[in-house]
């Protein structure tokens, strides 16, 4: 048996968002429609009156990921253990990882909008979306602020979700209000602060951590770090679709050319794109706050 270094596994993710099957393409158009208002009949017999609903597209493109390895077959027998289940396993937590990731770049990113002449503009996040630091780490009050926002712009209370570090939550535990029966009943002093899953502020939480196993740390964190200052975010699910052409198949061939040693390996085809500006909001805290 071998010892999995503990490790960010980003599980959950692939239900936080919209899933689209993409199958014999390179991108996916996805179209969008706004809402309209009636219009009022002021007379007997009034021409129609066409209200345009408008239109638009955002395009999802896909990327090609790979991940393999090799068990020699005489360090196996000097092992005394299979090491084939261990690397599939590790395998699915890098799959998770790298699906986690591009749904959060997809997010904080440019989205391509699509025009009717197929030519596409980059468009980012409003800053009407974005939340400052403000020098603090995350409070209760930019939950609140988070929230105003998505409500603001029309988005159910169900299905909304939220990714923070686990700074944020050390700093919420300081706060009565998030620690106290008297305003919720999560017992989360009894748990430390265990937030995944969970509902609370009306978000389904994701805690993502940056560490990759033996005190070593992702070079490119699932939520973006700059310094002191972590990008943490809430959405509504239906704002971002992520787009599957390969899913997680782990394959085990042999290589004729490495003594037929057998060389596990993963390739996996997805992307993902922000459906809907006004249901993503990035709030940025200072974790050394």
């Amino acid at each position: 048996m071998i010892l999995a270094l503990a490790q960010e596994e980003a599980e959950g993710w692939r239900n936080s968002v919209r899933e689209r099957p993409i199958q014999g393409a390179k991108a996916y158009n996805i179209d969008r429609g706004g809402g309209v208002e009636m219009t009022p009949i002021t007379s007997r017999h009034a021409d129609t009156v066409n209200t345009f609903i408008p239109h638009s597209r955002r395009k999802l493109t896909v990327l090609s990921y790979g991940l393999a390895e090799i068990i020699d077959d005489i360090d196996e027998v000097q092992m005394l253990v299979d090491p084939q289940s261990f690397y599939t396993q590790q395998f699915a937590k890098a799959w998770n990882r790298r699906l986690a990731r591009t749904i959060t770049t997809a997010m904080l990113g440019n989205a391509l909008a699509v025009a009717n002449d197929d030519s596409t503009t980059n468009v980012a996040l409003p800053a009407g979306q974005q939340i400052a630091n403000g020098g603090t780490n995350m409070t209760l009050a930019k939950l609140r602020q988070a929230n105003r926002i998505l409500d603001v712009n029309g988005f159910p209370r169900r299905d909304r979700h939220i990714a923070v570090s686990p700074f944020a939550i050390e700093k919420l535990l300081s706060d009565s209000q998030f620690t106290s029966g008297d305003f919720n009943s999560l017992g989360n002093v009894m748990s430390g602060g265990d937030m995944a899953g969970k509902n609370y502020y009306g978000f389904q939480w994701h805690i993502t951590t940056d560490a990759l196993g033996g005190g070593a740390a992702m070079a490119d964190p699932i939520l973006p770090k700059s310094g002191n200052i972590r990008t943490c975010i809430a959405w509504y699910k239906d704002s971002v679709t992520c787009g599957i052409s390969r899913d997680l198949q782990v394959e085990v061939p042999r290589d004729p050319t490495l003594w037929n040693n057998r060389r596990p390996m993963v390739k996996t085809v997805l992307g993902a794109v922000r459906n809907e500006d006004e249901g993503v909001v990035s709030i940025a805290i200072d974790e050394s706050a």
